[in-house]
């Protein structure tokens, strides 16, 4: 939960996950987060219990994507994408879960999410060899401006001078590059049989439905009481009930064939789907 990978200390039991100081300080924060950027709700649903990135957690090892996502660091950008230590940063992530188990509370699996990850398939299975990857897939232009426009507005809570036309170019270096390296290891680590793709627009239209794929593939069973669960986790949580994201291109600079050309070993891929 998102109040765990903030304040993890002390570990929560079963008795105290959802009744503790962490929870209630963490609780006050976001509700402090959202008065000064009214818009984060509908660009990115967060709540105190609900499931939180791994960049929460990778930040506590000083190696995470959430740093930039702040503020505009091309230096510290760099170096994360290019020259950190993800392996050890991983085996960190894995000690942290098991941490957090260690006060009783228990699962059957872990789910986790972070789009980030997409760039380090090689050490996520060094470390989680057993691992199973859920990979969505969108149009390069929505991946650009979604992922933009949530940074843009973050950024405005650390500086006065955020710019949008630099996030815009930033984000469709990255993202492209970033992509470049999920499609390269995939083919060199041969685990398509650990990986499902799925369209995001597909999703969309048909949630339990595709939830319903994910676990034939992987060869989960799927209970009455997960599909209730399920059915009634989205009955209250329909998309956009906290406003439609809206975003495009052109209030980041961008231009459709411009980003296409960045992505074009991506979207040949994508196009395939």
């Amino acid at each position: 939960m998102a109040w765990e990978c903030l304040l993890p200390y002390p570990a929560a039991t079963p008795e105290t996950f959802k009744d503790n100081a962490q929870f209630r300080t963490i609780e006050k924060e976001f509700g402090q987060l959202f008065k000064l950027v009214p818009d984060f709700q509908r660009k990115h649903y967060m709540a105190v219990d609900s499931p939180q990135e791994c960049l929460g957690i990778t930040a506590f090892d000083f190696n995470s994507f959430q740093f930039s996502a702040q503020l505009y660091l091309p230096s510290y950008m760099k170096w994360f994408s290019d020259d950190s230590d993800m392996l050890g940063t991983m085996r960190f992530h894995k000690r942290f879960l098991q941490y957090l188990q260690s006060g009783g509370v228990k699962s059957e699996r872990w789910l986790l999410k972070s789009p980030v990850h997409l760039r380090r398939l090689d050490e996520i299975f060094e470390v989680y060899p057993d691992a199973r990857i859920i990979m969505t897939h969108r149009g390069p232009s929505d991946i650009v401006s979604s992922t933009a426009s949530l940074i843009s507005s973050v950024r405005t809570l650390y500086s006065d001078r955020e710019d949008p036309n630099v996030t815009g170019q930033e984000q469709a270096m990255l993202w492209s590059k970033y992509f470049d390296r999920f499609i390269e290891s995939r083919k060199a680590l041969g685990k398509e049989d650990q990986i499902i793709d799925l369209k995001f627009e597909d999703f969309v239209v048909d949630q339990l439905g595709t939830i319903r794929k994910i676990y034939e593939r992987f060869g989960w069973d799927l209970s009455e009481e997960a599909v209730k669960n399920f059915e009634g986790f989205l009955a209250e949580n329909p998309r956009e009930k906290h406003g439609k994201h809206e975003y495009s291109l052109d209030n980041f600079g961008l231009k459709e064939d411009e980003v296409n050309r960045q992505f074009s070993r991506y979207l040949e891929f994508y196009q395939q789907l």
